[in-house]
């Protein structure tokens, strides 16, 4: 309704109230089921820490599934009707499918209208050539969540559940959890981009090869692409983007990290989080573009991975914690590597980094193309031989015994 009364309104004013109408029932949904209780206990540390005692107490409320990412997709539909690039929805089934379509619903990718909702139009037909290449990609990603991020996740949860810790455990860790929410996240992507070609639909690509970036602005175009470019678009863009003065642009990007920190939780870590990225995009305009070389690849690789750290602390506590740990330089002792190697299985940790290094260097060979164009480039034998190594490990070497829950689903 609003999508329409913005489309069809000639007075600017008018079309700009319905905009800010639409964003206000959006993110005040939003706010309210996922950011209430963090502002209320917020607003609590402050005025205690001035010696003004406040009696706002928090409230339980559940987090609708996916709230984050169908509220961002809903946005970005009303705001392309503001800037004239769609027209709004005459059919209402249609609007409600591409907000509710099931594969992507939870956890991405972000659609956008001008590019999905059009699918639910066209009239659906079998099609053997897209089921085979959507079930080669839920394949794939059934074997990175299954055999590596599932895997990884149990050593990762071991790490940061043991009370005496060290420099060694916490940068293991934090780097084990770069390798865990990677392999997860993206294929969750991979199976819900392969289940919507199954029926007909075409996702738009979300990860490609994050790791193998030369720079902090390269990681960001290929990690979680729907959701940076979601707000490259409608948060930078629309504070100026490159069009305004230096001090402006550093401003606007800190901005957009920090919401999208926010984005991903209401919680100081993901603030923190979020500026840091910032910080290193605005360094990067100010020392300009690195040289593409290995050296380069290795540095933004190490420092993206380091900085899971405050995404993976629970609390803004145990972020100092784990942060004094890799500070304290008495904490990488050969005695202390000893000590915390009897706590966790080191063969099978060894046996998962292999996996893992085989797994990236298969990705490295992949570059830009998802599984099912390279398998497609392959010979019938190739292929078949391919499905049997997917299935097989999954069987023999998958985590069955993790937690299946996708990272991504608290988002």
């Amino acid at each position: 309704m609003i999508g329409n009364k913005i489309y069809r309104s000639k007075n600017k004013r008018r079309r700009y109230f319905y905009l800010l109408i639409s964003i206000f029932f959006n993110l005040g949904l939003l706010c309210v089921f996922k950011y209430f209780n963090f502002f209320i206990e917020s607003f609590n540390v402050l005025f205690n820490s001035i010696s003004i005692p406040t009696r706002f107490t928090t409230v339980n409320i559940i987090l609708p599934i996916g709230i984050s990412f169908y509220t961002f997709q809903t946005l970005s539909y009303t705001i392309d009707i503001y800037r004239k690039k769609i027209e709004p929805a005459n059919n209402v089934i249609a609007f409600a499918a591409f907000v509710s379509f099931f594969p992507q619903l939870v956890a991405g990718p972000i659609e956008r209208a001008k590019d999905f909702l059009g699918q639910f139009l066209v009239k659906k037909v079998w099609n053997y050539s897209e089921v085979k290449g959507g079930l080669r990609l839920v394949l794939w990603g059934f074997t990175k969540k299954i055999v590596i991020a599932d895997q990884v996740g149990i050593l990762v949860n071991n790490i940061y559940a043991l009370e005496s810790s060290n420099g060694l455990m916490v940068l293991l860790g934090t780097f084990l959890f770069g390798i865990q929410i990677y392999t997860d996240f993206s294929a969750y992507s991979d199976i819900a981009i392969g289940l919507g070609r199954m029926l007909g639909f075409h996702l738009r690509k979300n990860f490609i090869t994050p790791y193998f970036s030369f720079s902090f602005q390269e990681f960001w175009s290929r990690w979680h692409i729907s959701l940076s470019t979601w707000f490259r678009d409608y948060v930078y863009i629309s504070m100026g983007g490159n069009r305004q003065r230096l001090s402006k642009v550093y401003l606007s990007i800190m901005i957009t990290f920090i919401l999208s920190g926010l984005w991903h939780g209401a919680n100081a870590t993901f603030l923190i989080w979020g500026a840091l990225h910032g910080v290193l995009l605005v360094m990067e305009k100010v020392l300009g573009k690195f040289n593409r070389n290995i050296l380069t690849l290795l540095m933004v690789a190490l420092t993206v991975n380091l900085l899971w750290l405050p995404f993976r602390a629970e609390s803004y506590n145990d972020l100092i914690v784990l942060t004094s740990y890799i500070l304290d330089i008495n904490s990488y002792s050969i005695l202390s590597y000893s000590e915390w190697g009897n706590s966790l299985p080191i063969k099978k940790m060894f046996a998962l980094l292999s996996l893992t290094v085989v797994f990236f260097l298969f990705e490295f060979r992949l570059g830009r193309s998802d599984i099912n164009e390279w398998l497609m480039k392959q010979s019938k034998v190739s292929r078949w031989l391919a499905y049997y190594v997917f299935f097989t490990s999954i069987i023999l070497m998958g985590g069955f015994n993790a937690k299946p829950d996708f990272i991504y689903f608290q988002f």
